[in-house]
């Protein structure tokens, strides 16, 4: 495929045509369109293979997670076999509980995620211990509050440390710590839509609403940390 370069003055500047192509994820199986230049240097990173972005970011999160050092390669052979498994599993007999069940293994997860130690926001991030990462979560940052004061939807439900916000019948997640949920954004928010926006569960979309509800309210968190979680509308 060929895009023509844009028309004006500058265009005798910039190179007349560009060469893109469509590159599938060896992980999920996303397709994106990129230049031929950024495909072969994603691909030389990983060993030949062409992994996206949200791809990328999960495999540096196995690596963050792992209670011990991994390599990148088996990071990348870990998420791989993720991907296969859900790829695998068909599609499910009852959405609304496969829903409810993604988000129990998002929050889950988090939970489990490393934390890192700041001084400041934007200061270098600071690993505890020596390769082990036990007892880890997500840490609050002075960059959340500006966030939690912008949300103006109406709370439904109070969870101690978080919170739950939800407006209609779409949801996003949100965290104060976006380098880790980045992945898990992207990742939940195809799976979520595809089951809220759908013709079944259109007309239901409260009945799905509530099941999300009834969950999170059973979700338990530390008493000691100081973690915050947004659930609000994307």
């Amino acid at each position: 495929m060929v895009m023509s370069a844009p028309d004006g003055p500058l265009s005798s500047k910039i190179a007349g045509q560009i060469e893109v192509d469509f590159a599938k994820c060896d992980c999920c199986g996303l397709t994106e369109e990129c230049t031929l230049s950024y495909i072969e240097t994603i691909r030389e990173r990983y060993q030949g293979k062409w992994i996206c972005g949200l791809c990328a970011e999960a495999v540096k999160d196995e690596i963050l997670r792992c209670q011990k050092l991994i390599s990148p390669d088996e990071a990348m052979a870990r998420h791989f076999n993720f991907c296969n498994k859900f790829r695998s599993s068909g599609p499910p007999e009852d959405p609304t509980v496969r829903l409810i069940t993604a988000m129990r293994q998002i929050l889950r997860k988090s939970l489990e995620s490393p934390k890192s130690l700041r001084s400041m926001p934007s200061s270098p991030l600071k690993n505890r211990g020596d390769g082990n990462m036990k007892g880890m979560g997500l840490t609050r940052s002075e960059s959340c509050i500006p966030s939690l004061s912008l949300v103006d939807s109406p709370v439904l439900c109070d969870l101690g440390e978080a919170a739950l916000y939800c407006e209609s019948w779409r949801f996003t997640v949100e965290t104060n710590d976006a380098g880790i949920w980045t992945q898990v954004l992207a990742r939940c928010v195809g799976y979520v839509k595809e089951y809220m926006t759908g013709d079944k569960y259109l007309a239901d979309s409260k009945a799905v609403a509530d099941d999300f509800l009834a969950y999170a309210k059973t979700v338990e968190l530390s008493g000691d940390e100081k973690d915050a979680w947004i659930f609000d509308i994307g």
